[in-house]
């Protein structure tokens, strides 16, 4: 009896050692089932996540682009500051925004309008020969009737240094591009007593045109650098140099607009912003990258961002601005006026200038410290996608105007362009897979880039 006591014992004993390795193992595997789960939902995330932006990306169409630019580009002076083809393009896009279903408004500001009527450039000193291919510089000073008669001299750079030992006065002076602002070097030739600038682009085949931004103490035009060359020559020569140059302008007060369109974020309870900038206007040109490529580029971020119903934690605001060549105005105007809940709210400005052609982008900010995280990130989404990044520092577009009111702000820029405000700016030279590059690298910094930031 004893024995089958001491039996039973034992056996009970083996059972409940099974049962708790049967609990413990079982415990194991659901904590090894609950790990799991976990890991498999957050990489299933990611994954989607992924997905979607490939998705959007692939969505890209470099024919919707290229259609906006040759509207946009489809004539020479196309989308001159306060005439009639800035003010088509501007409608052209606040119909663009509302057929997306969005929302467009204009903000109107008032504008110098410039524009030259006629121009003549003759060597006097080689029997009146015409020099056909030049440009008055916008918001140059006309002449009379009769024009100005003047010997020419070659000031090089047209630096201060450049004028030692020169005597300018009563005298035009040649002008090569390169260092300081057109409107310094027309300004410091006035003071010098010159009474016309002759400017060119020795890195340009043709005239360029160019802005002084307001209207200029003496006249100013530009030429082909070939053309530049010869009449060094000649100044060179025993013979010496004189020109005749008239010019006919129209300048005006006229009113400029910038459209803005908002595409709504789903969740932002802190009212974040975004803004996506370009700007429509151009100058004496086809303005077919600078800078019917950046309005194209932000036309089609937001068709993207509407048609596929894209969430994101801030509002991003498009805006395409007027004025750009003038002097900034209308980016100028909107970041000015911003009130401060908007200042505070707006944590990032992406502006998109000249993005249609060349093989590197180049990110710039306009100064200080402020715009570095967003080089950082720009840095890494061209990575991903495999391009190269050149970063510099720029003040002249329309980023500025945002970074001189403490908003985080970068151009987004494509190069090298040689046709930079010259004739040849036309939309045949734009490259469809730059076009799409932009447009990728603007959605991977809205969607990837800038959206981690909040999470």
């Amino acid at each position: 009896m004893r024995k089958s006591k001491q039996f039973l014992g034992i056996v009970l004993l083996i059972l409940v050692l099974l049962v708790g390795v049967s609990c413990s193992t079982l415990s194991s595997q659901e904590d090894t089932t609950e790990t799991t789960l976990g890991i498999t939902s957050e990489n299933s995330l990611e994954s989607n996540e992924g997905e979607l932006v490939s998705e959007y990306i692939a969505n890209i169409s470099s024919d919707n682009m290229i259609k906006t630019i040759t509207f946009l580009s489809s004539k020479d002076n196309a989308r001159v500051t306060g005439f009639e083809g800035e003010s088509a393009a501007a409608d052209y896009i606040t119909e663009h925004f509302k057929n997306l279903g969005l929302e467009a408004t204009e903000e109107s500001f008032p504008v110098k309008a410039y524009a030259p009527l006629s121009l003549s450039l003759q060597v006097v000193s080689e029997e009146n020969r015409v020099i056909e291919e030049a440009k008055a510089l916008s918001y140059s000073l006309g002449t009379d009737e009769a024009g100005l008669t003047a010997e020419v001299v070659n000031v090089g750079l047209g630096a201060d240094e450049d004028y030692k030992d020169l005597d300018v006065t009563g005298k035009m002076v040649l002008i090569s591009r390169g260092g300081e602002y057109f409107y310094i070097k027309t300004d410091r030739a006035a003071q010098k007593g010159a009474i016309g600038a002759i400017f060119y682009d020795p890195t340009s085949e043709g005239a360029i045109s160019a802005t002084l931004t307001r209207l200029s103490k003496i006249p100013a035009v530009s030429i082909a650098p070939k053309t530049a060359q010869s009449l060094i020559d000649s100044i060179n020569s025993d013979k010496g140099l004189t020109v005749n140059l008239k010019l006919d302008i129209i300048h005006k007060d006229a009113t400029s607009k910038n459209i803005i369109s908002v595409y709504p974020s789903i969740n932002n309870p802190d009212g974040k912003i975004v803004i996506v900038g370009a700007h429509y206007d151009g100058v004496d040109t086809p303005a077919a990258n600078d800078n019917a490529s950046g309005t194209s580029v932000i036309l089609e971020i937001a068709r993207i961002l509407k048609e596929q119903k894209v969430e994101l934690p801030f509002d991003v605001k498009f805006i395409a601005f007027g004025a750009e060549e003038i002097g900034l105005v209308g980016s100028n105007y909107y970041a000015n006026h911003m009130d401060i809940d908007e200042k505070n709210a707006t944590i990032a400005m992406l502006n998109f200038d000249m993005v249609g052609v060349g093989d590197t982008f180049e990110i710039s900010m306009a100064g200080g410290e402020n715009a570095s995280k967003l080089i950082g990130l720009a840095r890494n989404a061209l990575k991903e996608m495999g391009l190269s990044l050149d970063v510099s520092q720029k003040e002249n577009s329309d980023h500025s105007s945002f970074s001189y009111v403490g908003i985080p702000a970068i151009l987004i820029e494509a190069g090298p362009f040689k046709d930079y405000h010259t004739d040849k700016d036309t939309v045949e030279g734009i490259e469809p897979t730059v076009l799409s590059n932009s447009c990728e690298l603007g959605i991977k910094l809205l969607v990837e880039e800038l959206t981690k930031q909040f999470n």
